[in-house]
């Protein structure tokens, strides 16, 4: 198994969506910020797209590694 650059990008990206989503969530619960909280279920809409968003990536670069693409 050859994990070509392509597939390494797909990985970057999803792994960065993730980082992202859970600094969001950070923000929001933890650390309790105000403008995070004003702004309500919206907030929660974003991160709830980025770990979609990252789950994507991640499947996309798994079918980039099994197909032709990974090598």
């Amino acid at each position: 198994m050859h994990i070509g650059p392509q597939a390494l990008i797909w990985f970057g990206i999803s792994a960065g969506a993730t980082a992202f989503a859970m600094s969001a969530l950070w923000r929001r619960f933890v650390k309790k910020d105000p403008q995070a909280i004003r702004s309500g279920a919206g907030f929660i809409l974003f991160v709830v797209c980025l770990l979609l968003f990252a789950v994507g990536g991640l499947l996309a670069g798994i079918v980039n590694i099994r197909t032709a693409g990974g090598s």
